[in-house]
């Protein structure tokens, strides 16, 4: 389980306030994008200076990359009265479950840490929360490397999209072989 060290602030919460904040006017904005918004800062922060905004864990979900302890954390903002989660019907015939920030987000979460979530969110707005979950399961290679519930690590943001996995390769090489063999 994810925990801020003692005295620290907790940057996944405090980066969860963030992206609420500035998601406000967003009417695709709920915790499935929130969940994508946190990957794809974190990954993308990884890639550029060798280390993520929070820290965090990812693992693979039937949605895409979340963070391990994603919802015990929204719980614990909730229950802190730092957010709310308000649940609206949307166009589909679905409730979206909306994170709302009640409070500001500490200092702690840096102009860095701030820069990478404004670029994700400049670059994914557009994006509601299925066609963020699509782009998530193409552009994770990691998540497509690991099974279902299992931690996605940080390295393989490195691996380009375009890279088979294993399984592409393996049936790859039993259809070329099939192929040749004429059968």
């Amino acid at each position: 389980m994810h925990m801020a060290r003692e005295g620290q602030p907790d940057l996944l919460s405090e980066l969860i306030l963030y992206l609420a904040q500035r998601s406000e006017s967003d009417p695709g904005f709920g915790k499935v994008k929130l969940a994508k918004l946190l990957a794809f800062t974190d990954f993308h922060a990884f890639a550029e200076s060798g280390s993520s905004v929070t820290g965090v864990t990812y693992v693979k979900l039937r949605e895409g990359p979340v963070p391990q302890d994603f919802y015990p954390v929204l719980e614990g903002l909730c229950e802190a009265n730092r957010a709310r989660i308000d649940r609206v019907e949307v166009p589909g015939g679905y409730t979206q479950e909306r994170v709302i920030a009640l409070d500001d987000p500490s200092p702690a979460l840096g102009d860095l840490h701030r820069y990478f979530a404004d670029e994700m969110l400049r670059g994914l707005r557009r994006y509601n929360a299925a066609q963020l979950s699509d782009l998530a399961h193409r552009q994770f290679v990691g998540w497509r490397m690991v099974e279902m519930g299992e931690a996605i690590p940080y390295k393989t943001h490195y691996i380009s999209p375009l890279a088979p996995t294993a399984n592409e390769v393996r049936r790859a090489q039993a259809l070329y072989d099939e192929a040749m063999l004429g059968t």
